[in-house]
């Protein structure tokens, strides 16, 4: 069965949290809200996900990727800005097929069943819709539609109740049949229409539903969660802005800086520059290989610190695939192990490093930036290209004319082509599909 979720907004009443990050990202009772709902989905047999995205798309991608390991298939509409609810549907129209579909929103709380609406979904007339509709929240407290006899409408006067629309909905295609896509378009004025043709029909949903429409409000739920012993999954964490992904048996693509090899002021500046968000990170990396700072692996005894501790538990905690430590910033790629999570293992390789390199250069203070960058790999084609950016990181840097040259990266094990006599067994390469010119 196919859902939607929206996810393009901007969320502007949640700055400056979703400055940097996109709203469904924003992390409650221990994971993101969209994570919530993609899991509620899932539970109720909707295993086949479109989610649009505009404003931080990439950054959505990133987290959720593919949706395998949450056990979903996602496929990706993508926005150049935000197109409102209705342009956003009518644009994921290729995505969703010709049967009607489940809307839901991607930066909600809700325990509502989707699986109640499996039924609504078969019996749907051409051009109809159904609405879930909730008790008015204090923030609106004049609702949006009156509901009778399971029939939805506008109410005729303000003395007829109305309840607030949850943004859960099923539609029929051709609901949206006269908007183009690509152009704005809100859904209301579609609705009704629809409701004037009586082909809306809706229910009253009486559980917790939270739109998390503030950072107070964001605060508040994280907080009533925590106190409740909701306990989320495992595999999703939050340091910051930024959320991850710990999973054992993932292949992970890990990055972590020196304490001074991007000020907070120039983060600052690159988000704020134009561009989507690939463009943004490649002038990050471009700003990162400049060598900013006092580049404190760019002495080998350092350097050498690093790549011990990456080497030290290589096959008891992790899978250490390949890295490459450049004199203000290290990426890597491991393979993590059911007892030892990715938290762990990056706190032990920052911890242990920062003060042997203190001890050794006689000097305190911080060492590495508090947060780390992970992703997990998709694919072959996605390990292959990670490889091959690892490996080029130093000659695109200016430092070496060939990534075989670089001394402190798996790169040099592999000779070129082929790893060297003698070298560790690491970096592997994922079983049964080689990198080309890497095996």
């Amino acid at each position: 069965m196919q859902a939607m979720i929206l996810a393009a907004g901007l969320g502007n009443r949640m700055r400056p949290l979703t400055d940097h990050t996109p709203k469904p990202l924003l992390s409650v009772g221990g994971k993101p809200l969209i994570v919530w709902q993609i899991e509620r989905l899932r539970a109720a047999g909707f295993t086949e996900l479109v989610i649009n995205h505009a404003h931080l798309g990439q950054k959505l991608e990133d987290a959720l990727g593919d949706g395998a390991v949450l056990g979903v298939r996602i496929q990706w509409s993508r926005e150049p800005e935000p197109l409102e609810t209705a342009g956003g549907i009518a644009t994921a129209l290729p995505f969703l097929g010709e049967a009607p579909f489940l809307v839901t929103n991607g930066d909600v709380f809700v325990d509502f069943d989707y699986a109640r609406l499996v039924p609504v979904l078969s019996a749907l007339p051409a051009g109809g819709a159904h609405l879930v509709l909730v008790d008015n929240p204090p923030h609106h407290p004049q609702g949006d539609f009156a509901l009778c006899g399971g029939q939805v409408s506008l109410p005729l006067t303000q003395a007829v109740s109305a309840l607030t629309f949850s943004g859960i909905g099923c539609y029929h295609p051709g609901l949206f049949a006269g908007i183009q896509p690509g152009k704005k378009a809100a859904l209301a004025p579609v609705l009704r229409a629809a409701m004037q043709a009586g082909r809306v029909s809706g229910e009253h949903f009486t559980g917790r539903w939270e739109d998390v429409g503030t950072p107070e409000r964001l605060a508040a739920l994280d907080k009533e969660l925590g106190s409740a012993g909701v306990s989320p999954a495992k595999n999703w964490f939050t340091r910051g802005y930024l959320p991850h992904f710990d999973h054992p048996g993932l292949i992970q693509f890990i990055t972590f800086r020196l304490a001074d090899a991007l000020p907070t002021e120039v983060i600052a500046r690159l988000a704020s520059e134009e561009g989507d968000e690939n463009e943004r990170r490649e002038r990050m990396e471009d700003y990162l290989d400049a060598g900013y700072g006092g580049c404190l692996l760019k002495d080998p005894a350092n350097a050498e610190i690093v790549e011990k501790a990456l080497l030290h538990f290589d096959g008891h905690r992790y899978r250490l695939l390949d890295w490459v430590i450049m004199p203000n910033h290290v990426h890597l790629l491991i393979e993590t192990f059911a007892a030892h999570t990715l938290s762990d293992v990056v706190h032990f390789w920052k911890s242990f490093t920062a003060k042997e390199i203190n001890r050794r250069m006689g000097r305190t203070g911080e060492v590495w930036q508090r947060e780390y960058f992970d992703r997990y790999i998709r694919d072959d084609q996605h390990f292959c290209r990670v490889v091959d950016y690892m490996g080029n990181n130093p000659v695109k840097a200016g430092l070496v004319s060939c990534p075989s040259d670089w001394s402190y990266g798996g790169a040099r094990y592999r000779g070129g082509c082929r790893r060297d006599a003698g070298a560790p067994e690491t970096p592997a390469l994922l079983p049964g599909a080689p990198c080309e010119g890497l095996a």
